[in-house]
């Protein structure tokens, strides 16, 4: 059986699908070797924004990059368009996301979530900080943006020094640090946490466990009640390589990079 008949459909039809299946293999294939670009440069963060693939790199953690790619539907490659400095204080820039047609990017080195405008990115090739908050935390590795009961939150991994995952509300990114007092409540995961990605209704988790790599698949409401992923997951699917970074969904398919080999995946279409 496939893995995803309906990973694009409404929750409710992907889980019924999908619930009683412990593990499926899937297929991937490499679309891009950073190292074409830079020797230098290690994957991190990814995130989609209609055909255009946002990238971020690290540089031996003195710096790191934004890198803006073409993805065309028909094409197995990605198309290079050009690459941009993220701020200085910003060398390890791990995952990406938007939110509103606006760009996030969390950074492991600043422990900051930083805002930036897309179409000034996009039509200007111009990366300026429009504001920026400080976690209060330290390793922050990924972060996702959840609805739950009408309430927008804002989860955050801290790599290596728990498997939890901190939840906080969306309006708090208003402030320029995020008072501890907000942390509404963790979530058990049991896994370090390599990158994090929502969409109907369920967040990819992508994790590197001790040298197996895994994409867990979770419904939001039930991780959120049970403050637990464990108790919410609906499937875990392998990794392309041995140390998967962040993850996106990709019209039927799911985008990704590994930090070891050095290239960008796509796996096969999820609907067939």
């Amino acid at each position: 059986m496939k893995l995803i008949r309906s990973i694009l459909a409404l929750v409710g039809i992907f889980s019924s699908a999908f619930a009683s299946l412990s593990h499926n293999t899937v297929a991937w294939n490499e679309i891009y070797n950073v190292k074409d670009i830079n020797e230098n440069y290690v994957p991190q963060g990814i995130e989609v924004y209609g055909d255009y693939v946002l990238f971020s790199v690290h540089a031996n953690d003195e710096k790191s990059v934004l890198i803006v790619f073409k993805k065309e539907q028909e094409h197995t490659k990605l198309t290079y368009l050009f690459e941009l400095d993220f701020p200085a204080d910003a060398t390890h820039t791990s995952d990406l996301n938007i939110f509103d047609d606006v760009l996030y990017a969390i950074d492991y080195a600043s422990n900051k979530i930083c805002e930036f405008n897309l179409k000034r990115l996009l039509e200007k090739k111009e990366l300026v900080v429009e504001s920026e908050f400080y976690l209060n935390m330290k390793k922050t590795g990924s972060f996702a943006f959840v609805k739950y009961e009408d309430e927008m939150y804002v989860l955050v991994s801290q790599f290596i020094l728990t498997n939890k995952l901190t939840v906080f509300k969306l309006e708090e990114l208003k402030n320029a640090i995020l008072d501890k007092s907000k942390i509404v409540f963790e979530i058990t995961n049991n896994r370090f946490v390599q990158g994090l990605y929502t969409k109907y209704n369920m967040l990819l988790i992508s994790t590197n466990n001790f040298g197996v790599d895994t994409i867990t698949i979770v419904d939001i409401p039930k991780m959120m009640k049970y403050k637990d992923v464990s108790h919410a997951t609906i499937k875990t699917i392998n990794a392309p390589y041995k140390m998967v970074e962040d993850i996106v969904i990709y019209k039927n398919t799911i985008l990704t990079s590994d930090e070891e080999s050095f290239k960008i995946y796509q796996s096969e279409d999820l609907t067939k």
